[in-house]
């Protein structure tokens, strides 16, 4: 019985990075393209400003296992990313381009990896695939 318990906590665990990729809570596929950048794949009708934001917060929150403070850059230049290109994000302003989202005031091109996060929406109660 404590094997399964352990089995089952060791399933719920968020997935870690790796150098193929980490599937973000939003079902989108993160991999590293470089030591502090990475993309989110695209998926036909799923990637949002908002969803692409939200994978690129759970890839440093919990695959990078980077503080939620940590900030993150896109740095792709189309927007909406063209149909089959990944969007691109960094952790570093160095190629930042505006983020997708509406802003306000002075507000900064990039964002924490906590209000990516928060961008998440919750999962639906009947999923597209079925």
């Amino acid at each position: 019985m404590r094997s399964l318990a352990i089995a089952l906590f060791i399933g719920l665990a968020p997935l870690p990075a790796f150098a193929d990729g980490f599937l973000s809570s939003n079902r989108l596929f993160v991999t590293p393209s470089g030591p502090q950048s990475f993309d989110v794949g695209y998926v036909p009708r799923r990637n949002s400003a908002s969803a692409v934001w939200c994978a690129a917060g759970d890839f440093v929150i919990f695959g990078l296992r980077m503080s939620a403070t940590t900030q993150v850059y896109r740095t792709s230049s189309a927007d909406p990313p063209r149909r089959g290109r990944p969007t691109s994000f960094s952790l570093r302003d160095a190629n930042a381009v505006d983020s997708g989202l509406s802003r306000f005031g002075n507000a900064s091109i990039g964002m924490t990896a906590a209000a990516a996060q928060a961008l998440c929406e919750p999962f639906p109660l009947f999923p597209d695939f079925l």
